[in-house]
């Protein structure tokens, strides 16, 4: 597994980095874009962003019970080593966690590799979801996510009203760190000293 890279920012600032991380999912919980408690699915791919959430999340004050999936799409030689990583993550935790696969004819129904992969992740993460009547799913989508999908819609022709970014939360779905930058994240993961896989196809 990979490391997060050296970083020169001093002591200081990854520790306020990483309270940012945390204060974020505390306030999304003030919000209600995350439940108070219950079981709370963390959909987790093995990366830098969602490893970090992973462990941030478990490091929250509330009453929930963590579940942890992540899905093998088979698209890089990678791919099972960041299953194993996000299982090994989850089992330091004391996290359950599901490992789901889907087939290269799940992923081909898309628009292209990425939509299709996208589409067949949520699709098995939500039937898990019902199965096990959970009613939250967390990502780690952070705000160059938001402004890629912003730009990506205007590329389309939707104009300035129909450009709106990834909402916090719709249906199963919570992103509660879409206002954090992904070198705060990056910073929580220097600060925990956390391994992870990174995605050659991202």
């Amino acid at each position: 597994m990979d490391s997060a890279p050296s970083c020169p920012e001093n002591f200081f600032r990854r520790r306020d980095c990483a309270v940012k991380c945390i204060e974020l999912l505390k306030s999304a919980v003030a919000d209600q874009v995350l439940p108070t408690d219950g079981r709370v699915m963390v959909a987790c791919s093995g990366g830098q962003d969602s490893t970090a959430l992973l462990y941030a999340l478990s490091e929250m004050p509330f009453n929930w019970q963590l579940v942890a999936a992540t899905v093998n799409h088979g698209l890089h030689d990678r791919a099972s080593d960041a299953c194993s990583a996000v299982v090994a993550h989850a089992e330091a935790l004391g996290i359950p966690c599901h490992v789901l696969e889907v087939s290269p004819t799940e992923v081909n129904r898309g628009a292209g590799t990425e939509d299709g992969a996208r589409q067949a992740r949520y699709r098995v993460l939500e039937n898990l979801c019902m199965d096990l009547a959970i009613s939250t799913i967390v990502t780690a989508h952070h705000a160059m996510d938001q402004a890629e999908t912003v730009f990506m819609r205007m590329l389309k022709g939707t104009g300035l009203k129909g450009a709106g970014g990834i909402p916090e939360r719709r249906g199963f779905w919570s992103r509660p760190w879409l206002g954090l930058c992904p070198s705060h994240i990056a910073e929580f993961v220097l600060a925990r000293g956390l391994s992870f896989v990174a995605d050659p196809t991202n």
